[in-house]
């Protein structure tokens, strides 16, 4: 029985050897994770810090779409005043073109009615040159 009993004890005794063993390496199992804690703690702060920067820039890029909407809506305004523009040259012409026209007309009438006139007088004048030259 003593016999057992000191083979159990060495049994133990390996056992705790191995526990040992296995504790020391829990132990540098222990101090990785904490180690990897602390790089995920610090890549946290990276991250928020990162967040923060991109917030930043979301509130630009909202600056930014404010500025070419009011753009756009500039253009528009643009692009309707170019439109009437091209409109009312389109009447000028056509007004201009009918003016003309009527103008040129009236000024043809003028010169028929004046032409017309002299004619008269041209007949007038020599009929009494030839009434004269008769006599």
């Amino acid at each position: 029985m003593e016999e057992t009993l000191k083979q159990i004890l060495v049994e133990m005794k390996t056992m705790n050897h191995r526990l040992d063993g296995m504790d020391k390496r829990f132990d540098k199992v222990d101090s990785r994770l904490d180690g990897m804690d602390s790089r995920f703690d610090k890549m946290d702060q990276r991250f928020d810090k990162v967040d923060i920067r991109l917030d930043g820039v979301d509130s630009r890029f909202d600056k930014v779409d404010k500025r070419f909407d009011g753009v756009d809506s500039r253009l528009d305004c643009l692009e309707l005043g170019q439109k009437r523009l091209e409109e009312g040259q389109a009447k000028l012409q056509k007004n201009l073109v009918e003016s003309l026209g009527a103008y040129t007309e009236k000024i043809v009438d003028h010169v028929d009615v004046k032409t017309e006139v002299l004619n008269k007088r041209v007949f007038t004048v020599e009929t009494d040159i030839q009434r004269l030259t008769r006599q």
